[in-house]
This record gives structure tokens, C-alpha cells and sequence, in this order.
């Protein structure tokens, strides 16, 4: 076994994401702009990653259109896993409410490890959801898988596979239309390395900077909830 990739895809717009509210693991299809943005995504993946071995992917609809560019973009033939496991997290009774946005971060849901609502989720219980499904491929398969899920499901998955607490905001945050290729070594430990991330729709690279500025804005701004589970 060699130098493995996992490249993680964010998924496109939608009509609630328009409107600001929460979609957690609702199945909503995306909006018309997210169907054309979902072309553009997977053909630059497939452009820019190279011997894709399996694609795994959330079963909600929001990505199906991805998911299906990917495969025509394939040079060859390539192992499909579509799961639930990769759906973005059951946010209960506060499915589809609207979420306060600082900075183009989803801060509340992202920094306060028990705000998920009665029938919903915690965030530790997304992540090890999403971090073991990931995992178990990554033991399966040679070579690079590409996962195509949603936002807080991306970020939720990017934080804990590089060992971060997943209770705060980090100065790194997955947008829609963007992806982030993670290496892995033969010893797995740490498990994966952060290599570069690219904003498809904006057709540009993550700055660095760029995100540390946001990242400090959204820390001056928003200060911890004591909100408990219900």
C-alpha cells in the first residue's frame, strides 16, 4: 500500500441554503444554479484527481447531479458506494430553521458541541457517523476515493480526520462547490494530512490568509452559547 488520497467534495446551493435556513439531513434537491454548478464541480475533481479507485456518496439528492458528472467524466471504470452514513447531520426539530451566519460560517451549529435539538444529533455523534464510514473505505481501497457530501458533513469530516475538536470553528471552512484533498501514509497515523482545497465555483485556490481573516472575524464576533440539549 502507497501514498493514499481522499478528496472531499462539498456539495451545491439549494433553495434552502438561499433562504438561510438549516438543512441538516433533510433530502432537498438542489436549486436550479446548484444543478449547473454540480457540472462544473465534478468535471474540474475529475480533471484535477488522478486514479480514482471508488466514489462514495451521500444518498441525499442534493448530490445525486454531482455524483453523476463524476462518473461520465471517469476515464475508467470507477467503484460507486452510495451511503447514509455520509448525510449531513440530523439537526431534529431544527431542521429547516433559520441558522445565524457570521462570516460565511455556520458558527452556532459548528462551535457548540449541544445545540442540536430534540430528535437531532450531536456533533460528536456526526462525526464518528461520517470519520468511521470514511475510514473503513480508506482501509478497503488502494489509491485515491473521492466523498461526495454536504456542508457541515465536509467540515464535521475535514476537522475530525486531522484530529481537530470539532466543538469550535477552525480557520478552515469547506464551501459549496469546493473540495480538499487529504493524504494518508502507509503507518495511518495521523490518519490524513491536509494538502490543498480549491473553491470550484469561485475558480480559485484557498488562500490561507483569506482564511484566517475569517476566521478571526468570526471569533471577535460570536462569543460561546450555554444552550443545552433539550
Amino acid at each position: 500500500m502507497g501514498l493514499k488520497q481522499l478528496i472531499l467534495v462539498n456539495d451545491v446551493e439549494t433553495d434552502q441554503d438561499r433562504k438561510g435556513l438549516i438543512v441538516g439531513s433533510r433530502d432537498v434537491p438542489a436549486s436550479t444554479q446548484g444543478l449547473k454548478d454540480s457540472v462544473v464541480v465534478a468535471q474540474k475533481v475529475m480533471d484535477t484527481v488522478k486514479n480514482v479507485d471508488c466514489i462514495l456518496c451521500s444518498d441525499l439528492a442534493r448530490v445525486s447531479r454531482i455524483l453523476h458528472h463524476l462518473r461520465v467524466n471517469a476515464k475508467y471504470r470507477v467503484i460507486v458506494k452510495i451511503t447514509d452514513s455520509l448525510r449531513e447531520r440530523d439537526m431534529g426539530v431544527l431542521n429547516c430553521n433559520s441558522m445565524k451566519m457570521v462570516g460565511g460560517f455556520q458558527s452556532d451549529l459548528f462551535q457548540h458541541s449541544r445545540i442540536c435539538a430534540e430528535g437531532g444529533e450531536t456533533i460528536a455523534q456526526c462525526s464518528e457517523r461520517i470519520t468511521s464510514t470514511i475510514k473503513s473505505y480508506l482501509s478497503k481501497y488502494d489509491g485515491t476515493i473521492v466523498a461526495v457530501s454536504h456542508s457541515l458533513a465536509c467540515n464535521i469530516a475535514f476537522n475530525s480526520l486531522l484530529g481537530r475538536s470539532v466543538t469550535e470553528v477552525y480557520p478552515f471552512w469547506l464551501k459549496k462547490g469546493s473540495y480538499a484533498i487529504m493524504t494518508m501514509e502507509d503507518d495511518l497515523s495521523p490518519w490524513l494530512t491536509f494538502q490543498e482545497a480549491f473553491n470550484v465555483l469561485d475558480n480559485r485556490p484557498y488562500s490561507i490568509r483569506d482564511i484566517e481573516d475569517e476566521f478571526n472575524e468570526v471569533s471577535n464576533i460570536s462569543s460561546p452559547s450555554t444552550q443545552e440539549d433539550s
